[in-house]
């Protein structure tokens, strides 16, 4: 099997839901900005929806498919007897997977950018650190989901999980900003006239995400858990 070969193989396993579920995120949000500006005068309200594309759809998308894409050999323990290429294959997956949501993000950066609505929200990055809205949450968000996956090997857990995280936080949002340390865990902060905080919040979720995902590759190295999991 050539590289291309395989690369196709996996992109078959992770599902059509992997590929749907990011644009279907990022559509729905940006169809409520739409809606949004032929109903209110408000143009700062309606970018801050187009920014919310990649501010919430992406993140939670990239949280929800990665926690989907444990369990999904049925012959995993002929993979398992070789832990390093299953761990291998996991990880390519994940890379198909949240490549695709980035090609997604990049995208919707481009049309909301085209049409002027990035620059319409106050304080708004320039659209390369912009790219910082969606990468850190969705870093995060996806190792949560990834973790919590290799530890249960069950979607339906994980992407509770995730989307618990994310609902919550959306809700009480308001009332992190300001609240350091707990700000710095905020995955929808917003730039304010403080850049400095922004970016220190953006490298917190990078780093928690990184560290989610090494962990989930650390559990992964235990076939005996994962072959449980699959009994159970």
């Amino acid at each position: 099997m050539t590289p291309l070969d395989l690369w196709r193989h996996e992109l078959r396993r992770i599902g059509w839901a992997a590929l749907v579920t990011p644009p279907a995120a990022a559509a729905l949000v940006a169809l409520l900005a739409v809606l949004q500006s032929f109903g209110t005068q408000d143009d700062a309200s309606t970018a801050r929806t187009f920014h919310d594309v990649l501010a919430m759809g992406i993140p939670l998308a990239v949280g929800v498919v990665a926690g989907s894409l444990i369990g999904r050999d049925p012959v995993a323990e002929l993979q398992l007897s070789v832990v390093r290429e299953y761990r291998a294959t996991l990880l390519r997956r994940l890379l198909l997977a949240a490549g695709w949501a980035a090609v997604v993000a990049v995208v919707a950066t481009v049309a909301v950018v085209a049409s002027g609505w990035w620059y319409r929200l106050p304080s708004a990055p320039d659209p390369v650190a912009g790219q910082l809205t969606w990468l850190a949450p969705s870093l995060a968000l996806g190792g949560l989901g990834f973790l919590v996956a290799a530890l249960s090997r069950t979607a339906a857990l994980a992407a509770g999980l995730v989307s618990g995280v994310w609902l919550v936080e959306l809700m009480i949002g308001d009332t992190l900003r300001g609240s350091s340390p707990l700000e710095l865990l905020n995955l929808f902060a917003r730039r304010t006239a403080d850049p400095g905080a922004w970016l220190a919040n953006r490298a917190v979720l990078l780093a928690l995400g990184a560290a989610l995902l090494l962990a989930a590759w650390g559990v992964l190295a235990r076939p005996e858990h994962l072959l449980k999991g699959e009994e159970g």
